[in-house]
């Protein structure tokens, strides 16, 4: 296995981030302010000066943009702080997918008699969220899947999302054709007024694309030791990674396989362009004090110092964590990413599913400086 940091964008996830940015725009910027304050960045001058171009480009898009904004809305409202593995209805049926896919399930969907779409759209609710908990479904276990039976029952007893997103999954799951078809649309519609606003992103994107791979070349580990998500020998494939943009301090795994797309399961990193940059400044190696006060602050969550507890005597699952502690999967999900940024936890792949494990080195060295410190 080994890492391959491709030529260019994903472009259709990128067109479906960026009409997701526009509709959440302000929600979104609230939340960068909240970050550099920890990061103990300036956030203007950050915009002004690293972002620049960046904001150039979403201005662009919007200005040309011409899908009316409540339409939007339907499919592109952030549903984050309450789903776990998605951050937008439209998420749930788009992800991972190439433009050519993504107009050939426009065709499928046309062709596609209106009860087998209905039965599929369902699956694809429920293979995205958390109902097949942290298991990786595959093709065996959506044929067995009885979605008409299990989708209400879902929606109501354990489904996170709020009434009104729920209510939007019900009308699109029992009319797939006119609402995947719109989504759809909006998405294909988009790709050249993303092409052209994003010129202005096209060199710095270029060179983040060079300097991704440098870094993996100088450090085989870069990837585990920036994110905390570890893949050894469990991946038999090659990751593919795609530098992310709109998301651009994130970094996600996108396990995916869509019914609907009539697509198998794959597997891509997106790494976003400034993720690295801003770890970097955030707890930088050179300042022990502040990486040690962060740590502190994330373990003086009483959740976060469960998690640590449970996690130093087993490593377990998403699922696991939440029933143990009474907690949703979205809430342990964000608990998992704060961990995980601290580099306290580490993600994995195992036997097909993603467990949470203690990072016992970063707990020693932890330890060894808070002695330092305090003795």
């Amino acid at each position: 296995m080994k890492y391959i940091v491709e030529n260019n964008i994903n472009l259709i996830e990128e067109v479906k981030n960026t009409l997701y940015f526009i509709v959440n725009e302000e929600k979104i910027v609230n939340k960068l302010r909240d970050s550099f304050k920890k990061y103990g960045e300036d956030i203007d001058k950050y915009i002004n000066k690293d972002l620049k171009n960046f904001f150039k480009f979403i201005e662009k898009f919007k200005t040309r943009n011409k899908i009316p904004m409540d339409r939007l809305k339907i499919f592109f409202n952030d549903i984050s702080e309450v789903h776990e593995k998605t951050h937008c209805i439209a998420s749930i049926f788009i992800n991972n997918i190439t433009e050519e896919e993504l107009i050939e399930g426009r065709n499928r969907i046309h062709n596609l008699d209106s009860m087998e779409l209905k039965e599929l759209a369902m699956k694809e609710i429920l293979c995205q969220d958390d109902y097949l908990r942290d298991d990786f479904p595959d093709e065996d276990d959506l044929s067995n899947l009885d979605a008409e039976k299990e989708f209400m029952p879902y929606l109501i007893e354990r489904c996170t999302l709020d009434s009104e997103s729920k209510w939007w999954l019900t009308v699109i799951s029992q009319n797939p054709k006119e609402y995947l078809s719109e989504l759809i649309d909006m998405i294909i519609n988009s790709i050249d007024v993303f092409k052209e606003a994003f010129k202005v992103m096209e060199k710095e994107v270029e060179k983040f694309i060079y300097d991704l791979r440098d870094l993996i070349k100088e450090n085989p580990k870069f990837i585990s030791d920036s994110t905390g998500i570890k893949i050894f020998d469990q991946w038999e494939d090659d990751i593919y990674i795609f530098p992310s943009i709109i998301r651009f301090n994130s970094v996600s795994f996108l396990s995916t396989i869509s019914p609907v797309f009539n697509n198998k399961r794959r597997e891509y990193m997106y790494f976003g362009w400034k993720f690295y940059e801003l770890l970097s400044d955030s707890i930088g190696n050179d300042n022990e004090e502040k990486i040690l006060i962060d740590r502190l602050k994330c373990l003086s969550d009483k959740s976060k110092f469960n998690i640590i507890k449970m996690l130093k005597k087993k490593s377990m699952f998403g699922q696991e964590i939440a029933e143990a502690l009474s907690l949703t999967t979205a809430t342990v999900s964000y608990h998992m990413n704060a961990l995980i940024v601290a580099k306290l936890v580490y993600m994995e792949k195992v036997d097909n599913k993603i467990f949470y494990s203690v990072d016992k080195d970063t707990i020693k060295e932890f330890l060894r400086v808070l002695n330092k410190e305090l003795n």
